[in-house]
């Protein structure tokens, strides 16, 4: 099919559209597209063309100004590099005044036009906002008693100053001023409730709720929706971070995460804000759930663990053990493989030296009683290794590998030997060249610049229990992120792909 360079505008809140883009990767269940109230105050472009080139730009400038007749004619107001064939582009437009505006599609820095130029509104936006319109709270159970907190999920100038309000929903809800929902359902399956937040200069946003119940007699939760996140230096990285952070976790529709890179209380914060439980560690590993965490374990090397309670106060005791660990990153094996040009017994050299082969046999050891108890409550191993899987090193992929192949990464013989599985490799046995996770933002080694950067599948969600059952895995990222330096606007939160891992019960 012949692809055409294209804009078009979709008139819908700060939201406009330039062309078509491909789904990433296969993420969860939910649209690729940024939500109209995902951010107030930003202005998502869609790009697409078959006219490849690093330094395509889109430019946004005052109404029918800039280059109308494919030369500079004035400064945009704001521009970044459109690098790949399709993609998605954040601009923050917060300190641009509400007004019309012309968007333009430009090629190789230059100031032909790649398409037609689109014109779009920028409407005035709120000083408060939730993160999306709409959401899935955790499971409730006919007949028991049902809370969730949502205070923290308004965000804006104007939040810690708000009451909220039931505007309609199930009679049995209850919607508090501070933002806690309670109430007792009386029947199963899914009930709605949409709440308005108003702030003290009663300025409004409203976010629709659907709260899944189960009958009675049942169980919570039938499968538990797991992902992990590396969310670079707490989001230190990325303009309006928590926003996206939040985004990706309530569209994602997850019951656990476990995030790396979470420091400087980026899990405190983005837990206060979903109202969930979490553990947060002293440096850069931690675990959220929006089901009970019963017990919190504390660190061992560079991990940590908490327990989490699937299924309330019923009899059947349904619990789950989540590790999380992110391993030491330098000396980084795929460049000892691919620049340093060493063979296996040089990388294994380097692994060694990096920290992380002591980092796993310390988990593993820190593990024992709970891998020897797995059939009695269930155990997850997630993070990021830094360092590739043994499973992925395979004939077809000695190319991509450096030629590199069957080689025994220790981090990943460590949880295999232990009876941990991979959850990724249960639903895909057979290795592919684009499963990987580091980087979408670094395709070359300076991001847009420099030598080819190993590509390689280094976030994993392991598994041991006769309870759990894999049913679905991806590992995904979400808008064609923007390589780095020119990251700062991304709508993903992360310089990883995340890695998703559902599990029936």
């Amino acid at each position: 099919m012949r692809v055409f360079s294209c804009l078009s505008v979709a008139a819908v809140s700060v939201f406009a559209l330039l062309g078509a883009t491909s789904a990433a990767d296969n993420p969860p269940k939910y649209s690729p597209m940024l939500n109209r109230d995902m951010h107030a105050g930003s202005l998502t472009i869609q790009y697409q063309t078959p006219d490849l080139h690093g330094k395509n730009w889109v430019g946004l400038y005052p109404l029918n100004e800039g280059p109308v007749q494919h030369r500079k004619d004035g400064e945009s107001l704001m521009w970044k590099y459109a690098p790949r064939n399709d993609g998605i582009l954040w601009f923050d437009v917060s300190s641009l005044a509400a007004g019309n505006y012309t968007v333009y599609f430009l090629a190789k820095d230059g100031y032909s036009w790649l398409t037609d130029p689109i014109d779009i509104t920028l409407s005035t936006y709120p000083e408060i906002y939730f993160p999306v319109a709409e959401a899935t709270l955790r499971n409730g159970r006919q007949g028991e008693a049902y809370e969730a907190r949502l205070h923290g999920l308004l965000l804006g100038k104007h939040e810690k100053n708000v009451r909220f309000e039931k505007m309609e929903g199930d009679d049995w809800i209850t919607v508090h001023a501070d933002g806690t929902l309670q109430g007792i359902p009386s029947q199963a399956g899914p009930s709605h409730v949409t709440v308005r937040g108003v702030a003290e200069n009663d300025v409004t946003s409203t976010i629709k709720l659907t709260i899944p119940v189960r009958e009675g007699a049942k169980r919570l939760l039938d499968s538990v929706r797991t992902m992990s996140l590396n969310i670079w230096h707490g989001g230190a990285e990325l303009n309006d971070a928590l926003t996206k952070q939040l985004w990706v976790i309530l569209k994602s529709n997850v019951d656990v995460v476990a995030l790396q890179e979470s420091e400087n209380g980026a899990a405190t914060r983005i837990a206060t804000a979903l109202g969930w439980d979490y553990w947060e560690s002293s440096f850069s590993v931690s675990i959220l759930s929006r089901y009970p965490i019963v017990q919190k374990y504390g660190a061992v090397s560079r991990s940590g663990a908490a327990r989490v309670n699937l299924n309330g106060e019923k009899a059947e005791k349904i619990h789950l053990n989540v590790w999380n660990a992110h391993l030491g990153y330098t000396p980084y094996g795929p460049y000892d493989a691919c620049r340093g040009e060493k063979d296996w017994a040089g990388v294994l050299e380097g692994e060694k030296k990096s920290g992380r082969v002591d980092q796993i046999n310390e988990i593993m050891a820190g593990m024992k009683l709970h891998l020897d108890d797995a059939d009695n409550v269930p155990v997850l191993l997630m993070g990021d290794f830094n360092a590739p899987s043994q499973l992925d090193y395979v004939e077809s992929l000695k190319e991509q590998h450096c030629g590199l192949v069957g080689v025994e990464w220790p981090t990943s013989k460590a949880p295999l030997d232990n009876g941990l599985m991979d959850s990724f490799r249960e639903t895909h046995q057979i290795p592919a060249a684009n499963e990987v996770t580091w980087s979408p933002l670094y395709p070359r080694q300076d991001g847009v610049s420099g030598d080819f950067e190993p590509q390689d599948r280094i976030d994993f969600i392991y598994y041991k229990g006769k309870k759990l059952k894999v049913k679905k895995t991806q590992v995904f990222d979400q808008w064609s992120p923007s390589p780095y330096p020119t990251h700062k606007d991304n709508g993903w939160p992360s310089d990883h792909k995340a890695a998703f891992a559902e599990f029936n019960l």
